[in-house]
């Protein structure tokens, strides 16, 4: 008998959309050629692999300035020159596919940290306030428990004990005169 062996191949592509991984400016060289020592690099990731296009302030195309890098099966990495004068302008790097497309402004907004720090401050302020009124309830509960602890406590109780007879026989008397007329 012969045997035979199957082997079966599987494939699975798997398609996502772009993500921009990192974008911040580099002293490297992204070019070959070029007298330029700053460059804003963005590197992106997704499948089918992302095209990246550099996008000025008024959102106009500087993709003739960009080298982009094959980094990998899904990434990519692009550059394009950082100058100095530029330092005050939003550049953005737009990673698109057939999947969609992702966005990231460099430098960030500061619309953005003000937001990102008025958010946490204010979480913060919430959570100060939750554990101080836990606290605050804990304590009052602690002290509720003992006070009635303490009402609980077993009280002296003290009564008078008269030896002399005579006193007795007076006491006894007073009492049922008190009695008799009703006061």
């Amino acid at each position: 008998m012969d045997q035979q062996t199957l082997c079966f191949s599987l494939i699975l592509i798997i398609s996502g959309k772009p993500q921009i991984l990192s974008l911040s400016v580099e002293n490297t060289t992204c070019a070959q050629k070029s007298s330029v020592s700053q460059w804003l690099k963005c590197e992106v990731e997704g499948n089918p692999l992302p095209k990246v296009v550099w996008l000025s302030p008024s959102k106009r195309l500087l993709e003739d300035q960009g080298h982009s890098l094959h980094s990998g099966e899904w990434r990519r990495t692009a550059c394009v020159p950082y100058l100095k004068e530029e330092e005050d302008q939003v550049i953005t790097c737009r990673a698109e596919n057939s999947e969609g497309h992702a966005e990231k402004d460099f430098p960030e907004s500061e619309d953005v940290r003000m937001i990102v720090i008025v958010v946490s401050v204010i979480v913060m302020m919430l959570l100060s306030a939750v554990f101080i009124i836990i606290v605050i309830m804990c304590l009052r509960k602690h002290r509720q428990k003992q006070a009635s602890d303490r009402g609980t406590e077993l009280q002296p109780v003290y009564s008078e004990i008269n030896c002399d007879p005579s006193a007795q026989v007076n006491s006894m008397q007073s009492r049922q005169n008190n009695m008799d007329t009703g006061g």
